[in-house]
């Protein structure tokens, strides 16, 4: 049986069609394969066993012979890319840096093509309009010996070949960083942001599902990743399309909750707020944040009170929050985050993958590549409350606590307060618990659990005798054969009625039994189904002929009969 690519041509058939040739390709070199793929295959490549191995292959890779031969390899593939003897690379999905550069570009109303093909190579977006080639460059990933070489033949060959092009970069710090994206983007095409009129009166508000949201918020909000524990999640749709979303989440810090005496369940922190890039019109923002906020009073009951934080780095001050009669709530510690030696923001997280990767701390990752740490201002914490009759019950249950570290003031529960004492000879708040545990190798040095396969099988006896073999999951103390256990439940009182409910019930008339009804208007007598009977019955030809006296069914009829026609 004949198979087709995406675009509806018999697999390797098209020389034209992109699918056909990646899929031709990926045909030859599963037919002849490398020495990696056949020992692959062999089952033969594993982890390294020893630790001189391990030793020897990281030697290997931090050599300039591997640079080198990593070098040469590009070079030649190059050379066989451009012979024609292997179609272009393609890419199989975008990374998070490409999907904001593609968001911006459609804000501010760039036309582009994304993976345009010239020659051999493939380029992430072609500008036509601006004659201008983007490259989106990952710090990791770009920093490779081989893919340095792939990005200096691509640049000599656009050189070369299309002088009327111009090849532009654009840096992950960059590309990440939604102010300074704008900036680079305006600089290479001069274009602006290009807003929309909103009319508030056909905006709706209603609860989207995460999915949803994670993608919206991936394309517009600053910090890309979706906060987990969420609540709820809010949309404001106009013209039937997502234009804002307003995450709730469970609180970041205690110090929140412990501040002003309440569950934990009773706060809850919106954690992301966004507007998408067409849509900043005056007061829009403070007007959708009061209406989800609005919703979630409604579908919450039990939260009283809500957190946020504006980051005055990205030049939020929390003016939406006073707008919509949130309150000042003090300020957080300050964070960090690195510069390079061109002047780009690069975020704490970012370093600190990075540092994973390559197996060394974010501090010495940071000196090796020339990174500065700046020491940010403090956020700003904002508060509204949203039943707050309730307070003072749930603050008089609780005693003030001051921590003897930290010197915070907390709002615990009397028991939680002699617990401590009794333990501590001192009241110590939960973060300065679990860091004076760690600094005493509390958790280090405790035993490991083992885990135990909860599908295996194992030999039960019930104590009638009789012997099974169950899952582990499905063992119950003490274990019951089947029978013993249904006698077990026959004693049972509430259990009998129940059963004997059931069996009132299954005895009830079935309603696929036929039954003869008599037409209440003609006196003909027909046999139908008991479900289909109906008060009073009339039969299909007097049925029909009440129908014919409704001008609404007259109209319909015609109507549907000029369709058929035409």
């Amino acid at each position: 049986m004949a198979k087709y690519c995406k675009f509806g041509h018999i697999i390797g058939t098209d020389d034209n069609c992109r699918a056909c040739r990646i899929s031709r390709y990926v045909k030859e070199r599963y037919k002849n394969p490398t020495k990696a793929m056949v020992a692959a295959r062999a089952g033969k490549v594993g982890r390294l066993q020893t630790d001189t191995a391990r030793d020897k292959r990281a030697a290997y890779f931090s050599s300039e012979l591997h640079k080198s031969r990593a070098r040469q390899n590009a070079l030649a593939l190059a050379k066989r890319r451009r012979s024609g003897e292997l179609p272009p690379q393609m890419k199989i999905c975008d990374t998070k840096p490409e999907l904001a550069v593609e968001v911006t570009l459609d804000s501010i109303g760039v036309r582009f093509i994304k993976q345009q093909t010239f020659g051999p190579y493939t380029f992430d977006f072609y500008l036509p309009d601006h004659k201008i080639l983007l490259e989106v460059q990952g710090e990791y990933w770009h920093s490779l010996p081989k893919n340095i070489a792939n990005d200096l033949a691509k640049a000599s060959f656009i050189e070369h070949h299309y002088q009327d092009l111009q090849l532009k970069y654009i840096s992950e710090s960059e590309a990440m960083a939604k102010n300074r994206l704008f900036a680079v983007l305006k600089e290479f095409t001069g274009a602006t942001l290009l807003s929309e009129n909103v009319d508030f009166n056909a905006v709706s508000i209603k609860a989207v599902s995460d999915d949803i949201a994670k993608d919206f918020l991936a394309r517009y909000h600053y910090l890309t990743r979706f906060r987990k524990n969420t609540k709820i999640c809010v949309g404001a749709y106009y013209k039937e399309e997502l234009i804002s979303i307003a995450a709730f989440t469970q609180p970041s810090y205690n110090s929140v909750v412990n501040r002003h005496g309440l569950p934990a369940s009773a706060v809850v922190e919106l954690s992301r707020f966004v507007i998408g890039d067409k849509y900043h019109t005056k007061n829009l923002a403070s007007w959708i944040l009061s209406r989800c906020v609005r919703l979630l009073k409604t579908r919450c009951k039990e939260v009283m009170l809500l957190v946020s934080f504006a980051d005055p780095h990205f030049g939020h001050n929390g003016t939406i929050y006073l707008a919509s009669n949130w309150c000042a709530d003090g300020m957080s510690k300050p964070s960090y985050y690195y510069t390079d030696s061109g002047g780009g923001i690069i975020h704490k997280k970012v370093v600190w993958d990075h540092a994973k990767k390559f197996g060394v701390s974010e501090g010495d990752y940071a000196n090796t590549n020339g990174l500065s740490r700046i020491v940010t201002e403090p956020k700003r914490r904002f508060i509204y409350w949203l039943r707050q009759p309730n307070i003072k019950k749930d603050i008089n249950k609780q005693v003030e606590a001051i921590c003897a570290i930290c010197t915070n003031k907390f709002f615990v529960s009397s028991k939680a307060l002699s617990r401590a004492i009794s333990r501590h000879g001192y009241y110590i708040c939960h973060s300065c618990s679990i860091s004076k545990c760690w600094n005493a190798g509390t958790y280090k040095n405790r035993p490991k659990s083992v885990k135990t396969n909860r599908e295996e099988y194992i030999d039960v006896e019930c104590r009638c005798g009789a012997k099974n073999r169950i899952k582990r999951k499905s063992l119950k103390e003490p274990y019951r054969c089947h029978s013993c256990a249904m006698k077990e439940k026959w004693k049972n009182v509430e259990y009998i009625a129940k059963q004997k409910e059931c069996h009132r019930n299954s005895n009830k008339a079935d309603t696929n039994e036929f039954v003869d009804a008599v037409c209440s208007v003609c006196g003909a007598k027909n046999r139908i189904k008991r479900k289909s009977l109906k008060e009073p019955y009339r039969c299909h030809s007097c049925a029909m002929k009440e129908k014919w006296k409704n001008v609404e069914y007259i109209a319909k009829q015609k109507e549907c009969h000029k369709k058929l026609i035409t």
